[in-house]
């Protein structure tokens, strides 16, 4: 009997742990779309049709970079994240997605140069709004992979708030950008949007080195072991 009665203690418990993070993750789901519904609204009332178009061809450029570099990276990362906490092994997991990461990074930015050039050459007036895309691109590609460590850890509740809070901060400090500046330039609201992104990034690490501070930064891998 004492033994059903644990079980079934053991059920209850599992049962609220997961209810709680259901109700988390659609708090955070609502709250997003709440976001984006009120952000478009704000958005597309100080732009034109045609600097919306472009902020929405910018976030086409940025979603399709971040899927193709840093898409397969995060998946790694949800991956490999389980057997290096079994294995007692996230500072080598740690430093070897910084490498890779860091890799990534370098390789962002050689396109955004690239794309940069290309458009002082042929297309004129899109050569920062191109470069400030790739900036933004990287950082949320960045901000992809901590949400994978906070996944795979079972952070969610980290996860759902960092999800609300980009999403609010990127219409909101697109829309204070362009009347800060009184430019109602796609420019200005990718600008906008690199600083909410950054802003999570932010964020995003100071409650990931809260909970994994002795793996991020006492790890002591070699690089050759890193590459192997």
């Amino acid at each position: 009997m004492n033994q059903i009665a644990r079980w079934r203690d053991l059920d209850r418990e599992r049962l609220l742990r997961i209810g709680r993070e259901l109700a988390v993750m659609a708090g955070g789901s609502i709250g997003s779309v709440l976001g984006g519904a009120v952000g478009v609204r704000l958005l597309t009332g100080c732009l034109t049709p045609a600097v919306y178009g472009q902020v929405a061809l910018a976030m086409t450029i940025a979603t399709l970079s971040n899927q193709v570099l840093f898409g397969p990276l995060a998946n790694a990362v949800v991956r490999f994240f389980a057997p290096s906490q079994e294995e007692d092994k996230l500072d080598v997991f740690f430093a070897t997605a910084m490498w890779v990461y860091g890799r990534a990074f370098v390789a962002m930015a050689l396109i955004g140069l690239l794309a940069s050039v290309i458009a002082v050459v042929f297309l004129r007036g899109w050569s920062v709004l191109v470069a400030v895309t790739i900036a933004y691109a990287t950082v949320i590609g960045i901000n992809a992979g901590l949400d994978s460590v906070q996944n795979a850890a079972r952070q969610r509740s980290v996860v759902s708030y960092h999800g609300t809070l980009g999403q609010w901060l990127r219409f909101l400090c697109a829309v204070g950008v362009v009347y800060i500046f009184h430019a109602a330039t796609g420019t200005a609201a990718i600008s906008g949007y690199l600083i909410a992104a950054i802003i999570v990034l932010l964020s995003q690490t100071l409650f990931l080195l809260k909970i994994f501070k002795n793996s991020i930064l006492h790890f002591s891998v070699p690089t050759a072991t890193i590459v192997e």
